[in-house]
């Protein structure tokens, strides 16, 4: 498996705690990323990760995924 085309772009942006009173940075990528080769086994891992999202913030809407086959 190897990436064959990768287009991110780093997205500032905060999230207001009703707790605190606060406000707190949340930020992330946003993009497509493209791989090739032999996915097959970690198909389950990414299914399973476009319905509970991945990495930091994951809660206030960061790590969507969405898979898409290339025909």
């Amino acid at each position: 498996m190897q990436m064959s085309g990768c287009e991110l772009t780093h997205v500032k942006g905060t999230r207001f705690s009703t707790r605190t009173r606060q406000r707190h940075p949340v930020g992330g990528f946003t993009g497509r990323a493209r791989y090739e080769g032999a996915l097959a086994q970690f198909l389950p891992y990414l299914r399973a990760a476009t319905f509970t999202g991945v990495g930091r913030h994951a809660s206030w809407g960061n790590g969507e995924l969405r898979i898409i086959a290339a025909c």
